[in-house]
């Protein structure tokens, strides 16, 4: 019996393509009240910049949300 091969596992080209499209992708949260709004990909690009410049000593659960914590 053959498993089911995902297109992903033997290319990461098409996983590379969904994430350039959040480029494009509006933070929806903000369209209501901002006229033009940061991509999710921005938003993404500075968390992750966030988290990289974090000081060691940071804790971490105690400074971000739950939410935010598990995105991490």
């Amino acid at each position: 019996m053959e498993a089911n091969v995902s297109p992903l596992d033997s290319s990461p080209l098409p996983f590379l393509h969904l994430m350039q499209q959040l480029k494009h992708l509006p933070r929806t949260g903000w369209l209501r009240t901002v006229k033009d709004p940061e991509s999710v990909a921005s938003h993404s690009f500075r968390l992750a910049l966030l988290g990289l410049f974090a000081p060691v000593s940071l804790d971490f659960p105690a400074v971000f949300f739950p939410r935010t914590y598990d995105f991490l």
